[in-house]
C-alpha cells in the first residue's frame, strides 16, 4: 500500500465516524453568530480544507521521514480532538463545552508541533494552519455562546 494512501485512510476514516447528525448540524447552522464570522463562514470550507490538507501532507511527511505509528497515531488522535468539539457541542448543545475541547486540541497541536520540529521542521510548520486558525474559532465559541443561551 502506498505511504500516501496509508496516511489518508487511516486518517480519513474515522473521522467520518464523528460527524454530528443532520439533525444537530441543522441546530448548529441556526445559532446566532457575531456578523464577522457570518462574512468569514463563506469561506469556512475553503480554510478547512487548507487546514486539512496541510494535516495530511505534515503526517505523510513524518511517516515518509520516519515510520513511527506513534507519531501517525498522534496525529489521528490531534483530528479526532479537531473534529471531536464541533461533535462534542453539537451533541450537548453546550457551545462552551465545544470551546475548551477546541482548546485543548489547540495545545495538544503545539505539543505535537514541537515534537514534530526535532524529526522534521517542514512537518512541524504543516500544523501552522490549524495552530493559526484555531484561536479564531474558540474565540468565535465563546462569543457564540453569549449570544445563544
Amino acid at each position: 500500500m502506498p505511504s500516501w494512501l496509508l496516511v489518508l485512510v487511516l486518517l480519513v476514516l474515522p473521522l467520518l465516524a464523528i460527524n454530528p447528525s443532520p439533525e444537530a448540524y441543522n441546530w448548529m447552522m441556526r445559532l446566532s453568530r457575531p456578523p464577522w464570522l457570518v462574512g468569514l463562514q463563506v469561506w469556512s470550507p475553503l480554510l478547512w480544507l487548507v487546514i486539512y490538507a496541510f494535516l495530511f501532507a505534515s503526517a505523510l511527511i513524518t511517516w515518509n521521514s520516519e515510520a513511527n505509528w506513534r507519531l501517525l497515531l498522534a496525529y489521528l488522535l490531534l483530528l479526532l480532538l479537531i473534529k471531536g468539539h464541533t461533535w462534542l457541542f453539537c451533541r450537548t448543545r453546550r457551545l462552551d463545552y465545544g470551546a475548551v475541547a477546541c482548546g485543548l486540541s489547540w495545545m495538544y497541536g503545539i505539543g505535537l508541533a514541537v515534537r514534530l520540529a526535532g524529526i522534521s521542521p517542514t512537518a512541524a510548520l504543516g500544523l501552522l494552519p490549524f495552530l493559526l486558525w484555531t484561536p479564531v474559532e474558540i474565540w468565535s465559541l465563546w462569543r457564540m455562546r453569549g449570544m445563544n443561551r
